[in-house]
């Protein structure tokens, strides 16, 4: 998986249902979907409620599950959500 082996069995154990992630940009794009596709099975399975995934990105990927809200950060601000190219 493309977390920390301790990452899943402390957001599982602690019941908080929160994962946090950083530096999603260094993944290929190969990675990044993997990750998306593992998230999505994981909300969908109650695992998690609420996931932070931070990275530098040029767009949003082309396609997000339903389970996944998408917020662009521009200046430390929420700014219009910009397409993917």
């Amino acid at each position: 998986m493309p977390t920390r082996c301790w990452q899943r069995p402390i957001t599982h154990l602690s019941k908080i249902k929160v994962l946090v992630l950083d530096r999603l940009d260094v993944l290929d794009l190969k990675g990044r979907e993997d990750l998306i596709a593992w998230l999505d099975i994981l909300a969908q399975d109650g695992e998690i409620n609420t996931a932070l995934i931070f990275g530098t990105l040029k767009a949003l990927p082309p396609t997000l599950p339903q389970t996944i809200a998408a917020h662009w950060l521009e200046n430390g601000v929420v700014a219009q959500l910009k397409e993917a190219a």
